[in-house]
């Protein structure tokens, strides 16, 4: 047991405390218009950061080589997995969906198409 809440602290605890200060940081110099610039541009950095990530997942995830030995190349979509990607997409941009409905849908989905 101990084990097991050693490795979760060990990689929660960091982004905890630092996102804790970080954010008594942030509240103390909320009105200072160079606090908000840096922000701004801290924003921007981290869009790009999950864009990037998203790219990377998406490209493994989609475009990996079909199970059985099928003799597709690596490089072409799983058609299954990308109609569930283009979907999910969808009802985020469409309907406005919380983030979490739209994965939990996408999990149940692909436990049953899959």
């Amino acid at each position: 047991l101990k084990t097991p809440v050693l490795a979760t602290l060990s990689l929660a605890l960091p982004s905890l405390v630092s996102m804790s200060l970080l954010a008594r940081v942030r509240e103390r110099t909320r009105h200072h218009p160079l606090a908000d610039h840096l922000v701004f541009g801290i924003r921007a950095a981290v869009a790009g950061l999950i864009a990037g990530a998203a790219l990377q997942l998406m490209r493994a995830l989609l475009w990996t080589a079909p199970a059985g030995g099928a003799t597709l190349p690596a490089s072409w979509p799983d058609a299954g997995a990308a109609l569930l990607a283009v979907l999910a997409f969808l009802l985020l941009l469409r309907r406005a969906l919380h983030p979490m409905l739209v994965v939990a849908a996408a999990a149940v989905a692909g436990m049953l198409v899959f």
